[in-house]
């Protein structure tokens, strides 16, 4: 059997597409990719050199950051069993993908993004309250000390208050969570390690949180923060405690816009749009504050596993390379099938890698 054939082996549930197969690349930026089922596949280039099984299978959908790694890539973390009463954080090798240590998380949340804080782990989601959901996290020490409690963020008071994802700040001390309801919507940012609400400027409105305008990602950028829209497309580029700073359309017109990757050192902002919408990726020039189409919408908005340049999840793995996660339909936990893009910071596709399932997350490694 020849080297190709057994590489296709190793790796059957994950394949080029006929378009690519020709750009099998075994160097370039390491990555990972978390599926529903609980395998994490770990990528050199677009070509998978390693995988593991380290969760069960999620049968709930679900949206959100379900994967983190160290910044050397030598230890990734895997929220696990996120939304079906045994969840978990999987304490992985980056190299060897053996599990160091499983850590339980306390029952009755659905848990919905996972970040690092220097030292420890924050774990962000939301559980079922009276006349709605309270907003909670836990605080979990990767090396297994402790018992992780839960912290109510946010009481339900008549919404839901789902989390969609976080992001803590550089220098560890704060935690920001973007809200996803089905009747809220904003950004707030609490201090770390007591998860005290940092004081908000603007006036709150029910439903709303602090940054009003965020919805979707919301992500530190030194001492403001920049976040999705929703509906217009649109990057908000906000302080702490709420007031706007600037709001720069992204040119994806059509597309509700929640999911962005942050160049924090090189200043600019890489909006994606959905599958789900009309797809497309933007340029955001935090800078300037001018937006730059890198890969057209498409403007009819279909669902099609053949459409360019649309993801549920973006990463950026360096090397002048981002890589794309799409699901078809565009929900992990209802997906028939997924597939990762990988583009140039210049919007051209350069591979696409077929996965079976879905596929819940991606994360770059170190070098």
């Amino acid at each position: 059997m020849s080297r190709k054939a057994l590489t296709l082996v190793a790796v059957a549930a994950v394949s080029l597409s006929p378009a690519y197969a020709h750009a099998r690349v075994e160097s370039g930026p390491r990555w990972a990719l978390l599926g529903s089922d609980g395998t994490i596949r770990v990528f050199r280039g677009n070509v998978i050199s390693r995988s593991a099984r380290v969760g069960g299978r999620d049968p709930v959908p679900r949206r959100g950051r379900f994967l983190a790694a160290t910044p050397d890539g030598r230890t990734v973390y895997a929220l696990v069993g996120a939304a079906s009463g045994r969840a978990a954080v999987a304490v992985v090798s980056g190299t060897s993908l053996k599990v160091v240590r499983r850590i339980a998380l306390p029952t009755s949340v659905t848990y919905r993004a996972l970040v690092r804080a220097g030292g420890r782990l924050v774990v962000v989601g939301d559980r079922a309250a009276t006349g709605g959901r309270d907003a909670v996290a836990v605080l979990v020490d990767p090396r297994g000390a402790g018992r992780p409690v839960v912290h109510v963020l946010q009481t339900a008071g008549g919404y839901d208050w789902v989390v969609y994802q976080a992001d803590v700040s550089s220098d560890g001390r704060r935690l920001a969570v973007g809200f996803h309801g089905t009747r809220t919507t904003g950004g707030a940012v609490y201090s770390l390690p007591d998860l005290a609400p940092v004081a908000c400027g603007t006036q709150e409105r029910p439903g709303v949180a602090c940054v009003g305008p965020a919805h979707g990602t919301v992500r530190f950028f030194g001492s403001a923060l920049v976040a999705t829209t929703g509906t217009p497309a649109e990057v908000v580029e906000a302080r702490t405690d709420g007031s706007v700073l600037a709001t720069v359309p992204t040119k994806l017109a059509g597309d509700h816009l929640t999911e962005l990757a942050l160049d924090v050192r090189g200043g600019r902002a890489y909006a994606l749009g959905s599958c789900g919408y009309t797809g497309g990726l933007s340029l955001v020039d935090l800078r300037s504050r001018t937006a730059r189409v890198l890969a057209r919408p498409n403007p009819h908005g279909a669902i099609s596993s053949a459409k360019p340049v649309c993801g549920d999840r973006i990463a950026l793995l360096g090397r002048g390379r981002i890589a794309l996660a799409q699901n078809f339909p565009p929900m992990p936990g209802a997906a028939r099938g997924s597939a990762v893009e990988i583009v140039g910071t210049d919007g051209k596709l350069l591979r696409r890698i077929t996965v079976r399932g879905a596929a819940d997350d991606l994360v770059a490694l170190g070098p």
